[in-house]
């Protein structure tokens, strides 16, 4: 399968039955907590068999949808353009060309376009948040000190 790069979005009347949809699912998951596959009904006499982590992902993707959120999925080893990439974290596109020439973000030049594989730019942000999250801490600290 492709990566859909445009979002999928439902209409509003679509939104609830995603909701519901995700409920469910989400019930028969924590009923079956020991098991690695699940086995669904799909249309009588017809069933699949789904491997729990994959039910996960679609119970994640339909609360998002019945949320009214837009969804795309890709996969981890995706190539994505400069600008997907500033898409994804919503920064600007000269921002990720100077994260790659600083060799904060990996990629490769096909042509004269560069491509960032999705795990490195996933590894990235949790990085980011990570040293965000331990400068906000060490504020937090000296804050306290100060009584601020």
């Amino acid at each position: 399968m492709a990566n859909r790069t445009t979002p999928t979005t439902l209409a509003p009347a679509e939104t609830e039955a995603a909701s519901t949809a995700a409920r469910i699912l989400a019930g028969v998951l924590e009923q079956n907590s020991k098991r690695r596959d699940l086995e669904l009904r799909v249309s009588e006499g017809a069933s699949i068999v789904v491997p729990r982590a994959a039910l996960a992902l679609i119970v994640e993707v339909l609360e998002q949808l019945g949320d009214g959120e837009a969804v795309t999925v890709f996969a981890e080893r995706a190539e994505l353009s400069t600008q997907q990439a500033a898409d994804l974290l919503n920064v600007s596109r000269p921002y990720i060309l100077k994260l790659i020439d600083e060799r904060r973000l990996p990629a490769r030049k096909v042509g004269t376009h560069r491509r960032i594989l999705l795990g490195d730019l996933v590894a990235h942000k949790r990085r980011d948040d990570a040293d965000r999250d331990a400068v906000l801490t060490e504020l937090a600290g000296i804050g306290q000190e100060h009584r601020i």
